[in-house]
């Protein structure tokens, strides 16, 4: 699994917004307030959906409770 650099999340999810491509953005998924606002214009421009979250919580393993 390749990690994407912090900074790079918000270019990434325009970019892909503008490929046509829907999104999972990992937290933070942002540096400057400036660039989410870039991203909310690019999924809204391009019809996409995008989610930001916590893949270690999303993942079933963490979502299993313990015996």
């Amino acid at each position: 699994m390749h990690r994407t650099p912090d900074h790079w999340h918000a270019y990434i999810t325009v970019e892909a917004c503008k490929a046509g491509k829907d999104v999972y953005v990992e937290k933070p998924a942002c540096t400057y307030v400036e660039e989410g606002q870039k991203m909310v214009q690019a999924a809204r421009k391009y019809g996409r959906v995008v989610q930001g979250g916590t893949m270690q919580r999303s993942a079933g393993i963490s979502r299993k409770r313990p015996n």
